[in-house]
């Protein structure tokens, strides 16, 4: 589902974007890192696509899912260089 990520549809967007926010705030553990990974891409249309729902995510969830919001920003980090 997250590979579809980039459909040029907007309804299909704005569904698909849905449903992996609720995937991504009922299993975090499970879901966030292949959301991650999107964030992290190179093609900037999915990068920003998949910031848009973290964001998203952080918002909504501020006050409510401290751990996932916890999850989501370190994930987000830059890895450290060797």
């Amino acid at each position: 589902m997250v590979s579809r990520i980039s459909h040029p549809n907007p309804k299909v967007y704005e569904v698909l974007s849905m449903i992996i926010s609720k995937i991504v705030s009922t299993h975090p553990s499970q879901a966030l890192w292949s959301l991650l990974a999107v964030v992290k891409s190179s093609v900037p249309d999915r990068a920003a696509r998949g910031a848009a729902i973290i964001n998203k995510l952080k918002v909504r969830l501020l006050a409510h899912h401290l751990l996932l919001r916890l999850l989501i920003v370190e994930g987000s980090k830059e890895p450290a260089k060797v």
